[in-house]
Order: structure tokens, then C-alpha cells, then sequence
């Protein structure tokens, strides 16, 4: 019978093989477990939430960390590393609990759950529970019904061009009812930028798309695109409009005022417009140079603030009923997202590495 080597010679072995092939490899990819240093100084502050009673604020910071932060003393509460697998912070309905949005991994995204929601407390930074949420592969927008029951969720499907939108039980994490359309450039676009808006109010949910007239133009923003809106009864499930807006070059992003009569439409061309939903009646409000990244309607539904591409460093905000001006803020630093408090009387940017917050006047 053949012997086998001694277990020292087999150790000599693995050791040869470690240092010859193994560690070569190593120093060409890099330590996959390099330890990361969070640099919080110079992190850039891509997303932001205002906690519900305006003294908080979450953010999300270059992908590496997520913070909150007591808005009049700037001292940090908690702070989490998360990696690049966190998407964006979310207060819940009451503020009592930070939802954090994850990239699920393998096993659980092998049976399509291709999101984990985890839910931290606000006052000692405790994981408190979590769970498995099916959808597409990246969360568009994140939004809670007035009483908390429910999660209002867009994903998107980069490479297939569709937009799902769940809503999910908040204590399961169970889908009671979902919607999908097609849409166009998805994810060109910033992570601020929310399609997807439901009313203060809970009763409709607005969504706002880019469609591309033909395929041979999928991956272009031009004429050959289309804006396309479709308001939702959330009480029934029911889409109660639907239309296309032919004169645009697609929609970057929309809000819808608390009572769901006012709707404000952000186009690839630059126009900000409102429609007063009872009357069907459209107003123009601004023009910006370039593609409009973010939109709010203030709190009072007096106000809308935007901002735009190419003009990364400046925030504006318009009367609604007279498209009036009222309120220009040009910061040192593209912005990345930005928050108003539901009192309407405190904003929040997320400006290069900074968060500045600013007491704005809520009858100009």
C-alpha cells in the first residue's frame, strides 16, 4: 500500500502553495477585509430626513455611514456604518424609529427578496427588528401613511426599464398591493430624485415617468422622450388618472401638496408646473437651465423649492398661485438632497460634506 506523506510535509505543502499563489493574488486585488477609516469630516452628505418633530435629521454619508444629528445644537445622536449595501435613512410616521433601506444578500435574494428594512431606535441607536422585502433590485423612494400601517415603496429595474411600486405592511414587511409601469432612463439620475410621492394625506399617490417614444432612443434624454403622470386612489387601488405629457423631454421628479389637490411636475427640459387637480388646471411656475434633481411642496402648499443639474449649488423656491420668487439659497457645494420640516419653518440641505440648515420665513 502506498503511504501518504507525513502531515508535516502536507503542511510544507499548503504553506508553499499559500505563499506562491495565494498571496500573490492577494496583493494584486487587495484584503477584501481591509478595515475602513469613516472619515466624517470630508464624507460627502448624500441624503437627508427630518425627523417629524423638526429637532432631528438623518443622513446618509458617502455610502460608508449614516447619522443622526440634533438640528439646533448640530450634536451627534447615533451613528451607524453601514457600507455600500444602506440606500437612504427614513424616519417613521412618529419619528420614534430610523428605517434603514439594505441590499439583501444571498440566500434571501435567491427567493426575490431583494431588500431587508431595519429599524433602529432614535433614542439609544438599537437595532430593534427587521425584515425581508421582495421588489425590484433599487429603491426609488421611501414614504409612511399617516398612521404607519403601511410603506409606500418605489423600485426600480435598471436594465428593463420598470418601475414597481409596493405597499408593504410596516410591522411585516408583507405586500398587500403593487403597481408596475415602464419607464426610461431609471437610474440616470440623482438618488434624491423621487418619482414616486404620496400626499400628506394618505388618500393618492402620484407618479411621474420618463417614456421613450421607440427603443432605438431607450438610452437618450431628448426630444424623442415623453412625460408620462398617473395619479392613484390609495383608498380604493384604483389609478383615477392618466396622462401623457407630450411636449417635454420626460419627468425628473414630482410632489403632491398634503391634500392631494395640488400636483407639481420637475421636467428634463428645465419647467417646473403645477396642476391644480379639482379644476384641471395647469401654471406654469419656473424654467430652469437644466434637468430639475429634486422638488418639494412646502408644508402650507404655498410654496414649491427645486433645484436643477447644472446649477448644482443653488436651491430656489416660487409662490404656487403666482409663480413669484420668493427665496434663492447658492451654497459652497453641489447639493446633494434637501428636507423641509413639517412646520414648514426649518430647511435642511446636504451640501458637499455639510448639512446646512436654514429658518426660512413660512408667509413671504
Amino acid at each position: 500500500m502506498e503511504k501518504l506523506p507525513p502531515l508535516g510535509s502536507l503542511r510544507s505543502t499548503a504553506t508553499r502553495l499559500l505563499i506562491c499563489f495565494v498571496l500573490p493574488l492577494f496583493l494584486l486585488v487587495g484584503c477584501s477585509w481591509e478595515p475602513r477609516i469613516l472619515d466624517k469630516e470630508n464624507a460627502q452628505i448624500y441624503l437627508v430626513d427630518i425627523a417629524p418633530n423638526g429637532e432631528e435629521v438623518a443622513a446618509r454619508h458617502s455610502f460608508d455611514f449614516v447619522t443622526t444629528r440634533n438640528i439646533s445644537t448640530n450634536e451627534e445622536i447615533c451613528s451607524w456604518n453601514t457600507s455600500l449595501k444602506t440606500q437612504a435613512p427614513h424616519y417613521t410616521h412618529d419619528g420614534e424609529l430610523l428605517l434603514l433601506d439594505r441590499w439583501s444578500e444571498p440566500p434571501s435574494t435567491w427567493f426575490g427578496y431583494s431588500h431587508e428594512f431595519v429599524f433602529f431606535d432614535t433614542e439609544t441607536c438599537k437595532r430593534l427588528r427587521k425584515f425581508l422585502v421582495k421588489g425590484l433590485n433599487v429603491t426609488g423612494s421611501i414614504e409612511f401613511s399617516r398612521n404607519g400601517k403601511h410603506i409606500l415603496r418605489s423600485s426600480l429595474d435598471c436594465d428593463n426599464g420598470v418601475v414597481q411600486i409596493q405597499q408593504i405592511e410596516s410591522d411585516t414587511g408583507k405586500s398587500v398591493r403593487e403597481w408596475t409601469y415602464s419607464g426610461s432612463n431609471l437610474c440616470n439620475v440623482p438618488l434624491s430624485s423621487r418619482r414616486v410621492a404620496l400626499s400628506g394625506d394618505g388618500t393618492t399617490l402620484a407618479i411621474g415617468l420618463s417614456q421613450h417614444t421607440s427603443e432605438e432612443h431607450e438610452e437618450e434624454v431628448g426630444d424623442n422622450h415623453l412625460g408620462r403622470v398617473i395619479l392613484i386612489d390609495l383608498v380604493s387601488g384604483e389609478v383615477v388618472r392618466d396622462w401623457i405629457e407630450s411636449d417635454t423631454v420626460g419627468i425628473g421628479t414630482v410632489d403632491i401638496s398634503f391634500d392631494a389637490k395640488i400636483l407639481v411636475i420637475g421636467f428634463r427640459d428645465g419647467t417646473v408646473k403645477s396642476l391644480h387637480i379639482p379644476s384641471d388646471t395647469f401654471k406654469s411656475i419656473v424654467k430652469h437651465s437644466s434637468s430639475v434633481v429634486e422638488l418639494i411642496i412646502s408644508p402650507g402648499d404655498e410654496l414649491v423649492f427645486s433645484s436643477s443639474t447644472e446649477e448644482a449649488e443653488r436651491l430656489v423656491a416660487h409662490r404656487l398661485d403666482t409663480g413669484e420668487q420668493v427665496h434663492e439659497f447658492v451654497f459652497d457645494a453641489r447639493i446633494h438632497d434637501f428636507d423641509i420640516s413639517r412646520d414648514g419653518e426649518t430647511l435642511v440641505v446636504g451640501t458637499g460634506s455639510v448639512i446646512e440648515v436654514v429658518n426660512l420665513n413660512t408667509k413671504p
